[in-house]
């Protein structure tokens, strides 16, 4: 039975299971697709638990690249390229020390994966293959290490890490048990919702939206941004223009019609985007501001 400290951390990847299934919802509404193209683009979150299983939730353009799943119990919607997957074939324990290798096959255009490791793990080593890069931090009682990288051949990462042994004593609170099995049922309850919302073809109301004028700012590309450009699909540079022509900045209602892209295909272009720290997406009323990050931009 896993500890109170276990027990808390399946809640929050349970949190944000619903997160995740909350974003997807409005691509099902709408019968939208994403982007078609041949790229291969991977966003993922891997959770390893004490005892070697691993949770996996994100987004993946290519099941063949991803080897582990072979033996692993996996869900995967071809619509939204929405992955979940619980495996134990990512990690191996050898004595005191357990080693985490997460590999994907052929040539991945854009990469993103974030190891959510717990927070009193003593971490060894990262390795990973050439064109990767990696950043280590510490986030809600998480020890967290995020790699990114673009256009990588069968890239590979390796973490190294040594756990603290289990305090067999440690009461569990059965508050805790409750709060996951009502995290469980809710967001089984959505998807529920999302899918009978979409079989009755309901035509939703077009909310009104509040809109921005970025066009007075004065926006120069930086060389970093230029080197960025080389690395993305052609909808994600349409994006790019989009709002590099209106000063940086617009809403995601006036971005979805100035670049014509189906609102399903737009929020996973933003999602990953967002999750390279290339655009950055606040709420504003009834929709959402997106920006170019500073860094990219010289006014």
């Amino acid at each position: 039975m896993p500890t109170m400290p276990e027990m808390i951390r399946l809640i929050r990847i349970m949190l944000q299971f619903l997160v995740i299934s909350m974003i997807v919802a409005p691509a099902l509404s709408q019968n939208g697709t994403f982007d078609n193209s041949t790229s291969k683009r991977f966003i993922l979150d891997i959770y390893p638990n004490r005892a070697g299983d691993a949770l996996v939730i994100g987004y993946a353009d290519n099941l063949k690249s991803l080897p582990f799943l072979k033996t692993s119990e996996y869900k995967y919607n071809n619509e939204t390229r929405q992955l979940f997957a619980r495996t134990d074939a990512l990690t191996r324990k050898d004595g005191d020390l357990w080693t985490l290798r997460f590999t994907l096959l052929g040539r991945i255009d854009g990469y993103y994966t974030a190891f959510y490791l717990p927070s009193d793990v003593k971490l060894k080593e990262v390795n990973r293959s050439a064109g990767l890069g990696n950043l280590i931090s510490m986030r809600n009682e998480s020890l967290v290490v995020e790699v990114q990288g673009y256009e990588v051949q069968d890239p590979v990462v390796t973490i190294e890490y040594q756990q603290p042994i289990a305090r067999a004593d440690e009461p569990i609170n059965p508050a805790y048990i409750y709060l996951f099995l009502a995290t469980a049922l809710l967001a089984l309850g959505l998807t529920f919702f999302i899918i009978k919302r979409r079989e009755g073809g309901r035509k939703a109301a077009i909310p009104e939206v509040q809109h921005v004028d970025c066009s007075t700012k004065s926006v120069k590309i930086t060389s970093e941004l230029e080197a960025v450009t080389k690395t993305l699909t052609e909808n994600e540079l349409a994006v790019l223009r989009a709002l590099l022509s209106h000063g940086g900045c617009m809403t995601q209602v006036d971005l979805r019609y100035d670049t014509d892209l189906a609102k399903s295909s737009l929020s996973g272009i933003l999602l990953s985007l967002e999750r390279r720290k290339i655009i950055t997406k606040k709420e504003l009323g009834r929709t959402n501001l997106i920006e170019l990050s500073e860094k990219f931009l010289s006014k």
